[in-house]
């Protein structure tokens, strides 16, 4: 085994055998993790159109499609002009976003020959989600909201990829936050899609409850008794980014973090980074959570050369 390989495997053990009293033992297989996503992908995705709106040449499309039970999912696709095949990404937006979150970058995204998919999620104009968890005590809830919006976002590449338009083999995924950590099991976890994002997200929520010194955390953490915290984070320990971005391969990773972010700080950020497989990149920007422009234009290259995109001069010509 290489020295590469005997470092990544250290940081791996650390992170996975810090979750929430988790042990590496303890923590079922794989293959029997990735079946907590599970779906019907024969199911009819239902979709239909609110409205249609022309952006310059670019329709945005006000849609919504069958997500998981009865529940049914707001999205805007956004469609190119022209003639296919197109690239594709979905966008996942942060815990405080909607789908107009990324709506700029999937126009611009457009100009280059992609179609987009920019979804709600984790409660944000669903009713269907039911009040948004703030952590502690249950963690039923939160492992449950974050494994229903990976559904529905597979949901969406199947719709994505349902369109004689798009290319299968040139698929993208952009996740920040909350929206990353669905990335980062996606990644894992989904191996129709080519290239994903992961911006300012946690490789471990166990370890960010665990360690974390955001005031709001330590006060939460400290009002609960210790057997209640530990099985919060015995519940959402399955659903931690580390065991599916370690297995993203061949999958190609950016991922972007802010020095000035408390959740993930920038330790965490470097381990997310040691403990992803390869092919990757890491970035930090002098940002905060919510990054910054520079990270927006990385987005977009990196994008533009793994997905094989037109270039920002040849956009400019059409």
């Amino acid at each position: 085994m290489s020295l590469f390989a005997v470092v990544k495997l250290h940081w791996l053990l650390v992170v996975l055998v810090s979750c929430g009293g988790n042990s590496l033992a303890q923590m079922k297989p794989f293959r029997d993790l990735i079946r907590m996503y599970d779906y019907d992908r024969k199911g009819p995705l239902q979709v239909r159109e609110v409205s249609v709106e022309d952006w310059g040449g670019v329709k945005v499309h006000d849609i919504t499609f069958a997500g998981s039970g009865r529940g049914r999912v707001p999205a805007y696709l956004v469609v190119p002009a022209g003639k296919g095949r197109f690239a594709a990404v979905i966008f996942a937006h942060h815990g405080g976003g909607n789908r107009a979150t990324f709506l700029d970058e999937a126009l611009a995204l457009a100009k280059r020959g992609t179609v987009s998919l920019l979804v709600d999620s984790h409660a944000v104009n669903r009713p269907d989600y039911g009040p948004v968890a703030d952590g502690p005590p249950g963690g039923a809830t939160d492992r449950d909201e974050l494994i229903k919006m990976v559904i529905e976002l597979r949901r969406g590449l199947d719709l994505l990829l349902s369109r004689p338009d798009v290319d299968a083999k040139r698929v993208g995924f952009v996740g920040h936050s909350i929206g990353g950590r669905a990335a980062s099991i996606l990644a894992g976890s989904e191996k129709r899609i080519k290239a994903v994002v992961v911006m300012a997200s946690q490789i471990s929520a166990t370890e960010a409850w665990r360690a974390n010194d955001n005031p709001h955390i330590v006060k939460l953490r400290e009002s609960l008794p210790k057997e209640q915290f530990e099985r919060y984070l015995e519940f959402i320990a399955p659903v931690d980014a580390a065991y599916y971005v370690s297995r993203a391969a061949p999958t190609a990773l950016l991922l972007q973090f802010g020095r000035q972010d408390d959740s993930p700080n920038e330790r965490l950020a470097r381990r997310f980074y040691e403990v992803a497989s390869e092919p990757k990149l890491f970035k930090l920007y002098e940002a905060g959570h919510q990054l910054n422009d520079e990270a927006r234009t990385d987005r977009t290259e990196w994008l533009t050369t793994q997905l094989k995109l037109r270039s920002r001069s040849s956009a400019a010509e059409k």
